[in-house]
């Protein structure tokens, strides 16, 4: 009989939560996202959008306070350039391609063509047609 109460007890928690390591996307989490896109480069991701859709569905006061304290928080960051390299690592660790927290949320922009091309050409690759020939 005790084991049938526990049961009845506990069912309705685990039937309200999310599903065992499902990602869920809390205010703070949206709070470095836009962090990452405003100072470090960042790209949000559809699935970035979706989480964020999902996430106002469910408890969008508590959302918003928790994305609007942790985003006071980061304010401070944004004037500090080693501060804000730290955190911009942290991001891309955390929310990257790859990422440790949830991954897929934030992609970096590649840098234009023109600018790839020129870092990686030197003198030689300017130069086209014949070498001038030397005659003496």
């Amino acid at each position: 009989m005790r084991h049938i109460l526990q049961t009845i007890l506990v069912c309705p928690i685990f039937v309200s939560a999310p599903a065992f390591g499902a990602d869920v996307l809390s205010g703070r989490d949206a709070a470095y996202i836009d962090w990452g896109v405003k100072y470090c480069g960042g790209m949000s991701t559809d699935k970035e959008h979706a989480m964020v859709e999902q996430a106002n569905a469910r408890t969008r006061e508590h959302f918003i306070q928790e994305y609007t304290k942790e985003s006071n928080k980061l304010a401070a960051v944004a004037s500090a350039p080693e501060k804000q390299e730290r955190v911009c690592s942290d991001i891309k660790a955390w929310y990257g391609p790859l990422g440790n927290r949830i991954a897929d949320l934030l992609r970096w922009k590649e840098p234009p063509l023109d600018a790839r091309s020129k870092a990686t050409t030197d003198n030689s690759a300017k130069r086209r047609g014949r070498r001038p020939s030397i005659q003496w």
